[in-house]
C-alpha cells in the first residue's frame, strides 16, 4: 500500500513539474470579470464537494448579483443544488456522468500514465455522445467562463466543444490549456477550508476579492414519509465507505460507551445498512432500518436530534448544515475538509497521544483527529488504520466532547 501511495505521489509531482515548466512558456492568464455574464461550475463528483460548491455559489451571487450561474453536476449530486435553483441563485442544472469506466485490462499502477494520453485523444477526437450532447446545450447558454472545481481534464473537452472562451482549472499536467490554472485542490500547499481555497483561486484568477457573506449552505430538506416521533440526544450517522470509519470493533465499543452515558441515540446507516446490522441492540439506542433519503436524514438531524456524531465525508458536510456536529477524522485532511465555517476553526483541546479537538468559531462544530505521520494520505488508506484505531481512553475523549457540546446549548 505504501508503494502505491509513493507511486501516485511521484506521478502527480511529475505532472505538476511538467505544468510548472509549461506555465513559464505560457503564463496563466487572468479573467476579465467585468466581461463575464454566464459562469458554469463543473461539479461532477461527490455530495460533500457539491455542498461546498453551494456555499461558493451563494457567496458569488451575493457579491455579484448580475452574474448568471450554471451547474454541470453528476446524476448523483445534482439534487444538492435544487434549492439554489428554486430560489434563483442558479439558472439551470445540467447532468453528466463523467465517471471514468476503466478497461479491466488496465493495471492500476499504469493508469496515471494512460489517463493523460486518453484525454488528449478525446480532446481532439471525442465521440462521447453524452459530452457532445451537453456541450451543444451549453452553447445555447452562451457560457463565458467555465470553472472546473473537480480538477478533471474532461472539462477541457467541454470547454472546446461548448465554445467557452475562458476557463479556470486545477488539473495537473494540463492546466496550461486553461486560461488560469493552479495545482489540483487536494495536493495544493495552501491548507485551509476548501471553500476558502476556491475563493482564493477565483480571486487570483479574476483579480477581485469576495466578502464571505454566507454562513450556511442552502440545501434541500424534507420531512420523512415514515415519521420519527421521538426526540434524541444524538444522531450517529455510520454510513459511507469503511476507509474513514472506525474499525468495527472500536465502533461497537464507542456505541456501548455512549449508551452507558445515558444518551438517547438514533443510529442511521446508508442504504446498504452494512454497519448497523452488526451493532448489538443496546438500551436507549434506536435504528433506522428502512430506506431513507439524505434530505429526510437532514430533517431528522434538524428537528429530532440535539447533536450529530459522524465520520468525515460528504454526509458530514450535508448534515452539519442543519445541526451542530462532532466529526471524527481519519485519512482525510481536516484543514481542508472540516464542515464549512466562515470564521474557521481553532484548537479546543489537546489530549495525550496527539489527539486534537478543534472547534469552529461561528457554528461551534468540533472535529476530532489523531496526528499521525502519514495523515492525510489523500484517501489511499491502509489496513492498519493508525489514524482511526483509537484506544479506550481516546474513545472516552470522544464521549467527553459529546457531553460538553450538548451542555453548551440545551435542546429546545
Amino acid at each position: 500500500m505504501n508503494n502505491l501511495r509513493n507511486f501516485v505521489l511521484i506521478i502527480t509531482k511529475t505532472l505538476i513539474g511538467v505544468e510548472n515548466g509549461l506555465s513559464k512558456i505560457k503564463p496563466p492568464g487572468f479573467i476579465p470579470f467585468n466581461e463575464i455574464k454566464n459562469i458554469l461550475f463543473l461539479r461532477t463528483d461527490r455530495i460533500g464537494d457539491a455542498v461546498n460548491t453551494v456555499v461558493l455559489c451563494e457567496i458569488i451571487k451575493k457579491n455579484f448579483p448580475s452574474k448568471r450561474l450554471y451547474i454541470l453536476a453528476s446524476p448523483y449530486n445534482a439534487f444538492v443544488f435544487q434549492r439554489l435553483l428554486e430560489i434563483g441563485i442558479i439558472e439551470k442544472i445540467y447532468k453528466l456522468n463523467l465517471t471514468r469506466k476503466t478497461s479491466k485490462y488496465y493495471h492500476p499502477l499504469i493508469l496515471p500514465l494512460l489517463s493523460p494520453l486518453e484525454i488528449m485523444l478525446h480532446f481532439f477526437f471525442s465521440t462521447n455522445a453524452s459530452i457532445n450532447e451537453v456541450s451543444n446545450r451549453l452553447k445555447g447558454e452562451q457560457v463565458d467562463l467555465l470553472v472546473d472545481l473537480v480538477g478533471m481534464r474532461r472539462s477541457l473537452i467541454i470547454k472546446r466543444k461548448a465554445n467557452i472562451r475562458y476557463s479556470i482549472g486545477m488539473c495537473p499536467g494540463f492546466g496550461w490549456l486553461h486560461t488560469y490554472s493552479e495545482p489540483a485542490t487536494w495536493i495544493y500547499p495552501e491548507r485551509k477550508l476548501i471553500v476558502d481555497r476556491y475563493l482564493s483561486v477565483l480571486s487570483r484568477a479574476i483579480q477581485v476579492k469576495f466578502e464571505k457573506k454566507v454562513s450556511l449552505a442552502l440545501l434541500p430538506i424534507r420531512e420523512p414519509i415514515k415519521l420519527v416521533k421521538e426526540k434524541y440526544d444524538l444522531l450517529f450517522y455510520v454510513g459511507g465507505g469503511s476507509l474513514r470509519k472506525l474499525p468495527l470493533s472500536r465502533l461497537i465499543d464507542l456505541v456501548k460507551l455512549l449508551s452507558k452515558k445515558g444518551l438517547k441515540i438514533l443510529m442511521i446507516d446508508d442504504s446498504s445498512h452494512k454497519t448497523i446490522s452488526k451493532i448489538p441492540q443496546l438500551k436507549a439506542i434506536d435504528f433506522v432500518s428502512h430506506q431513507i433519503t439524505i434530505e429526510e436524514i437532514a430533517w431528522i438531524a434538524q428537528e429530532k436530534c440535539q447533536l450529530i456524531l459522524i465520520f468525515d465525508g460528504g454526509m458530514a458536510h450535508y448534515l452539519s448544515t442543519f445541526n451542530k456536529a462532532l466529526v471524527i477524522f481519519g485519512p482525510g485532511d481536516h484543514e481542508i475538509w472540516a464542515p464549512w465555517d466562515k470564521n474557521g476553526y481553532a484548537i479546543k483541546k489537546v489530549y495525550p497521544n496527539d489527539i486534537v479537538v478543534k472547534q469552529s468559531q461561528e457554528r461551534k462544530h468540533r472535529i476530532f483527529f489523531k496526528k499521525v505521520r502519514c495523515c492525510p494520505c489523500f484517501d489511499i488508506g491502509c489496513l492498519e488504520k493508525t489514524c482511526l484505531d483509537f484506544n479506550q481512553n481516546e474513545l472516552n475523549y470522544i464521549a467527553e466532547n459529546i457531553m460538553e457540546m450538548m451542555n453548551e446549548d440545551q435542546w429546545q
